[in-house]
């Protein structure tokens, strides 16, 4: 008799187990197929008031986190924003090049998506006029893969998805100084790994697998690790940040560039972390450009005293917005041109 009973408590306990780990199983797949139909339903019907948020969903791919809504129409910062099916801010395009196109894809996050400004008047579309004057012979193309709150990781990561489809002659690579910083959304999924709840008491108390949060959440919210939840949830992210994180994602686009010239641009080199950056682009073979200098040699030729008050007025979109505003982007586009033909980055210039 107890033998019969503890076989019947042992065969309950191995369903219990067998039960939780087949819910978990579950809610991970459902998650993944939720982020995918997300990230194809834009959120707001309200084109003139969008935020952030609304022009981004969680991303099935860990490395990305989360990602631009593809065929997005609307107003956000007073600019059109518009994505094309790829979910980039960018025309649409074709994954081959015509015999008459060169191609350079551009990686970063808000500045290289053109944040506040009309994507006319983004340093790549810009640098692709400029371009053009060089090379007449050839349809310049650049490929914006910029997403806002991006870090350098993620940026990899966009462009083995995504930016290297698009067979391009020249990676552009921004930085910036949160660069080592986690994202700027974190995604939510189903807490899997965590054993501190029940998914199968939570199925039987709901009558349905446990609900999924498919919300994207402000790292603000969790940065204080003020509860367990937080805690897991930032843990997750660590592969995301800090020095070794960098220094890897860039030895990964050094060995996905396929002798692709890759250049990076930065403000300074003067500091950290751009010290780091600086030393660690060029450790992989890529070129490193400065834009500091345009924006001092601007100011000293148009301000009676180049103060930071004046670098604010003049280049930032506003006096709490230091987003490069239209002459912030053409004064980038200038440089990256100067540096491309100087070093000859492209075939058939002149």
């Amino acid at each position: 008799m107890l033998k019969r009973l503890a076989l019947s408590c042992v065969a309950l306990a191995l369903a219990l187990v067998l039960g939780e780990i087949s819910l978990r199983v579950a809610a991970s797949w459902r998650w993944r197929q939720e982020s995918r139909a997300a990230a194809m339903v834009p959120q707001s019907t309200n084109k003139h008031h969008t935020t952030l948020a609304e022009l981004v969903a969680p991303d099935a791919d860990p490395r990305l986190v989360y990602s631009l809504r593809p065929g997005l129409d609307l107003i956000f910062k007073d600019v059109e924003v518009k994505t094309n099916s790829y979910g980039l801010r960018e025309r649409e395009l074709s994954f081959a090049p015509d015999a008459a196109e060169l191609r350079i894809v551009g990686l970063g996050d808000s500045v290289a998506f053109g944040w506040g400004v009309p994507i006319t008047k983004s340093y790549l579309r810009t640098a692709e006029v400029l371009l053009q004057e060089h090379i007449p012979d050839k349809r310049i193309t650049t490929v914006n893969c910029g997403v806002p709150g991006y870090n350098t990781v993620m940026e990899v990561e966009q462009y083995s998805r995504l930016g290297q489809r698009f067979k391009p002659e020249l990676i552009i690579l921004h930085f910036i100084n949160n660069d080592l910083e986690i994202p700027r959304f974190l995604a939510a999924p189903p807490r899997v790994r965590s054993w501190r709840r029940s998914f199968l008491l939570q199925s039987l108390r709901e009558l349905h697998l446990p609900r999924l949060n498919r919300q994207l959440i402000d790292p603000a919210d969790v940065e204080g690790f003020a509860t367990s939840h937080g805690r897991d949830l930032a843990g997750e992210y660590e592969p995301f940040s800090g020095p070794e994180a960098f220094v890897t994602a860039m030895r990964r686009l050094r060995d996905l560039r396929h002798n692709t010239p890759v250049l990076c641009l930065l403000l300074t080199r003067e500091g950290d972390p751009w010290r780091l950056y600086a030393n660690t682009a060029e450790e992989c073979g890529f070129l490193v450009v400065e834009t500091a200098p345009a924006y001092q040699a601007y100011l000293a030729s148009h301000c009676p005293h180049p103060d930071s008050a004046c670098w604010r007025r003049t280049f930032w979109r506003s006096e709490k917005d230091p987003h490069p505003n239209v002459l912030g982007h053409r004064l980038i586009a200038e440089t990256l041109v100067k540096a491309i033909v100087s070093h000859g980055l492209l075939p058939g210039i002149r």
